[in-house]
């Protein structure tokens, strides 16, 4: 269903020029019915599988924490299901509540540590700067949910561009802290992006995936923009690409 939204909405790229306000008027439809579609798609089931996991938790044996654990996890990744959902409904309705003060790589460190697996098992090399361990970090103003997301959004991003590279390999890095303003980088040596591409990225439904949703870039780029932030993207054909994040820092 949502391939079909999507197919739908990029039929419209075709109109002239003149058009622009009813393409613009699409787009904020479309965005509103895929937000829609999987709140609604997805939370139904979802509502199943956590049911489930509360009562197969109920039946487990006390001294069984091997089963107890496993369920815990899953528990743990249907309500982040659920949050993504939420969230992404309220980027959509451009709804910026719920700030909080965040340290940037202890979000960072969370949002690998949900990827890390995936990444090994392509033997991609991903090397984090020494900064991003840093406990006492300044602290950027966000919601942890969607930052972590867009995190791991660059790094599915940078994992899908490696696929043919023969040495893949991911580098993470914060610069120093220059006018109250933090600086970190997705750097990957992977396929690159064309020129005509590059101008699209973070365009909403447009993907150079056959399985693509056109989402992912598109949500970076609303929850850094929502932050007070840029996200930017360079890339050389052939050689990969680099995304820089600038957040404000408080």
């Amino acid at each position: 269903m949502l391939k079909h939204l999507a197919d739908k909405f990029r039929t419209r790229r075709g109109l002239r020029n003149g058009d622009k306000q009813f393409i613009a008027s699409g787009r904020i439809t479309t965005l509103n019915a895929i937000a829609t579609c999987l709140a609604h798609q997805i939370n139904n089931p979802l509502e199943i599988i956590q049911s489930s996991i509360e009562s197969l938790s109920e039946r487990v044996p006390a001294d069984d924490l091997a089963i107890a654990d496993d369920l815990e996890q899953l528990r743990c990744s249907a309500n982040r299901i659920h949050e993504l959902i939420e969230h992404l409904y309220r980027l959509i309705r451009n709804d910026a509540r719920d700030r909080e003060p965040l340290i940037i790589g202890e979000v960072l460190l969370s949002a690998y540590g949900l990827f890390e697996k995936q990444l090994e098992n392509r033997r991609i090399v991903v090397q984090l700067d020494d900064t991003v361990h840093l406990q006492q970090f300044p602290v950027v103003y966000g919601n942890r949910v969607e930052l972590e997301q867009v995190f791991i959004n660059l790094f599915a991003n940078a994992r899908d561009a490696l696929a043919s590279t023969p040495k893949p390999e991911i580098i993470v890095s914060l610069a120093p802290i220059t006018d109250k303003k933090i600086t970190m980088t997705f750097a990957d040596n992977g396929e690159g992006i064309s020129k005509d591409n590059l101008k699209r990225v973070f365009d909403s439904l447009f993907s150079t995936k056959a399985e693509g949703t056109g989402l992912g870039l598109w949500l970076c780029f609303s929850v850094i923009q929502q932050m007070n932030g840029t996200i930017k993207v360079e890339s050389d054909l052939g050689h990969g690409t680099t995304f820089t994040i600038c957040l404000p820092t408080g």
